[in-house]
């Protein structure tokens, strides 16, 4: 049976990071992913641009020095960053496992000794000393028996998902041509230009919108949200960041999902009919790729030493033990106009702080349940809320999330420790040697 000291269940946005700095650090390492390449929602999933952190001090907005490593800006080519990853991890001596899922685990005197995988055509068992969580659903940690939520409130429910996909052969100057003349004047530039549509609020699109549900060349639902990017380095592609699906899903229902990806399909087929013959530009375009898997926003969050919460949100508590910060605001989809302006209002009662104070912390408390000791859980899957969960899930806060939880298995390790006797403190100061700011 092979044995390591971490075994990382996916290669995503956390994962893959892990992944990096537990190699550095001279652990053996393995990553177990289900797809052929790195990076989650990142590659396979075509989410670019990364989102902002929204940090106003300079200083502060450094959380990560893998992230730095890795992106030097927000906007970034998933295809190129399949490859990057995949570097970075072989050279930093990690072993992967692709096409591979997660079954099961064992668990000895109440802490896991290893996992049992589906591989190509066997199960294999693997034992660690270690284990990091990175599947973006929990899978090992809710197996193992970690209490869990999901949804908002009493409801299963999560979030709507997304179906992203690009649009290729673009003529990307006429159609910023096209923008222009209907009032847009903001990003705009060639290589990061960004624009949307919704139906609750005026957008220099809207009646663009309007006149293609009018002609038939869109559904009402088709149109509830709307988003495009360009992207450096790829001439004439354009990202969608739609079409919006339902909220009213189990996501960890296996057949709701399948629906809505079906449904997805179909919805992007009637966008490139009203792309076609709606913006100027798109006349000789094409559907050039479609995301691998349907973006789910949120799905389980473990019941952790510590649960981050809205109100840690809104007020911009600091914690002692931080291993990430974040000022991203909540960010909650399918709201209806009430909802969305109780939340805007919510988000105002930290308001009178100074602005470079204006940012919450990410406790390393958030990765783990005293439950099990020898495993951590990073990404959007960490101790949180419903609401805290919109804010902190965006990419550069998985990534400094996933280099702690790297880190954290390294102090473990040396010190003979589990991952629970160890601080945030220790891992912080890992991290400022490896680039962040505390």
């Amino acid at each position: 049976m092979r044995e390591y000291d971490v075994i990382i269940i996916g290669g995503g946005t956390s994962g893959a990071i892990s992944g990096i700095t537990c190699g550095r650090e001279g652990l053996k390492t393995l990553i177990i992913e289900k797809n052929s390449i790195l990076g989650g929602s990142q590659t396979a999933g075509m989410v670019t641009p990364m989102m902002p952190l929204l940090i106003n001090d300079e200083r502060l907005k450094n959380i990560s020095g893998l992230n730095n490593e890795i992106s030097k800006t927000n906007f970034f080519e998933p295809e190129s960053l399949k490859i990057k990853l995949e570097e970075m991890v072989v050279e930093s001596g990690v072993d992967i496992l692709y096409d591979t899922v997660f079954l099961e685990s064992k668990k000895i005197d109440g802490d896991l000794e290893s996992v049992i995988v589906y591989s190509r055509n066997k199960k294999i068992e693997i034992k660690g000393k270690y284990f990091i969580d990175a599947s973006g659903d929990a899978v090992l940690a809710v197996n193992a028996g970690i209490e869990y939520e999901q949804g908002r409130g009493n409801s299963k429910l999560s979030q709507p998902t997304s179906l992203r996909f690009e649009v290729g052969n673009v003529n990307i100057d006429k159609f910023i041509e096209f923008l222009k003349s209907l009032g847009q004047i903001e990003e705009l530039e060639k290589e990061g230009m960004h624009t949307a549509y919704t139906p609750d609020k005026e957008w220099p699109l809207t009646p663009i919108f309007e006149l293609g549900i009018a002609k038939g060349l869109l559904k009402i639902e088709d149109a509830k949200y709307f988003q495009g990017f360009t992207v450096p380095g790829k001439r004439g592609a354009f990202y969608l960041n739609c079409p919006e699906l339902d909220k009213t899903i189990n996501v960890m229902d296996g057949f709701e999902v399948s629906k809505q990806i079906i449904k997805g399909h179909q919805t992007i087929k009637r966008y490139m009919e009203f792309f076609r013959e709606m913006f100027p530009g798109f006349e000789n375009a094409y559907i050039s790729q479609i995301s691998n898997f349907i973006g789910i926003r949120e799905s389980i969050r473990i019941k952790g030493d510590y649960i981050l919460s809205k109100n840690d949100i809104v007020t911009y508590k600091k914690q002692k033990d931080s291993i990430a910060r974040c000022n991203w605001y909540m960010d909650i989809h399918g709201l209806s106009k009430e909802e969305q302006e109780q939340l805007e209002e919510e988000q105002k009662i930290g308001k009178t702080l100074p602005e470079n104070e204006k940012y919450y912390d990410i406790p390393y408390r958030t990765l783990y349940s005293k439950n099990i000791k020898n495993l951590l859980v990073v990404g959007r899957c960490i101790s949180v809320d419903f609401e805290a969960q919109s804010s902190m899930r965006i990419q550069p806060v998985c990534r400094a999330l996933g280099e702690a939880a790297g880190y954290a298995c390294k102090i473990a390790l040396d010190k003979n420790k589990t991952l629970i006797d160890i601080t945030g403190e220790e891992i912080q100061i890992k991290m400022i040697k490896n680039g962040a700011n505390f």
